[in-house]
């Protein structure tokens, strides 16, 4: 288990697990919307750490832990409507993290394709 803490990559996203686990179950609860948005955000965070690798393996337990929550709430015969709305909180903090991850991505290519006049090397030859 010590093993694991000399990956420095690993640290962050187990740090956020707990947190995104947290906001899943508060998503079938009162103000669901909210919880939505700050998992969109917490979600966001996880995709700016920058390790693909281990933003697919937390993207995949956050799917199979939703799928469980399903399940949890069709067992105890929740109404279609929490059903719909824990599928569309879920949808929501999936793409608002996506957006927020996305941002990292547009600075990349923002950075290596100039869209600005050269200015640098004109005006120190006169």
């Amino acid at each position: 288990a010590m093993v694991w803490l000399s990956f420095e990559t690993v640290i962050p996203y187990a740090a956020y697990v707990p947190l995104l686990l947290l906001i899943m179950e508060r998503l079938q609860g009162s103000r669901r919307l909210l919880w939505a948005f700050v998992g969109a955000a917490v979600l966001g965070l996880v995709c700016l750490i920058g390790h693909v690798q281990y933003l697919i393996y937390v993207s995949l337990m956050l799917v199979l832990y939703a799928a469980f929550l399903a399940v949890r709430a069709a067992a105890r015969k929740a109404p279609p409507a929490e059903m719909a709305a824990l599928a569309g909180c879920c949808a929501l903090m999936a793409g608002g993290g996506a957006l927020i991850g996305a941002r990292r991505g547009w600075n990349r290519i923002t950075t290596r394709v100039c869209i600005c006049p050269l200015s640098s090397g004109a005006e120190s030859s006169a």
